[in-house]
């Protein structure tokens, strides 16, 4: 049986690699055996924005933050999944927190 941590580098090999179904299966996964699991959160919250479903994703990337609230790249990907959504304003103060957090962060 994988560890959390194992099951997260598959998903993660798996999202990077366009294996988006079995990515989505894996961070499900890892949920059910630790809701609290920060990284599964963010990494199924960006794989759901990125599918059409930004709603689902901003769901899931506040759920990140709620359990890592100093994550600059929840935050900037909580922010795209908002400006998807066209919610600009909401983009905005998003990505400036992230930007307060890590002002390096390419992506805010």
């Amino acid at each position: 049986m994988a560890t959390i941590i194992e099951a997260l580098l598959a998903a993660i090999d798996h999202h990077q690699s366009g294996r988006l179904a079995e990515a989505a299966t894996l961070y499900g996964r890892i949920l059910e055996a630790d809701p609290e699991q920060p990284d599964a959160a963010q990494f199924l919250g960006v794989l759901h924005a990125q599918t059409g479903r930004p709603a689902e994703g901003a769901r899931l990337l506040r759920r990140a933050l709620a359990l890592r609230p100093d994550s600059a790249g929840a935050q900037s990907n909580l922010a795209g999944a908002l400006q998807t959504m066209g919610n600009a304003a909401g983009a905005e103060a998003g990505y400036a927190r992230a930007l307060r957090l890590d002002p390096l962060l390419a992506d805010a």
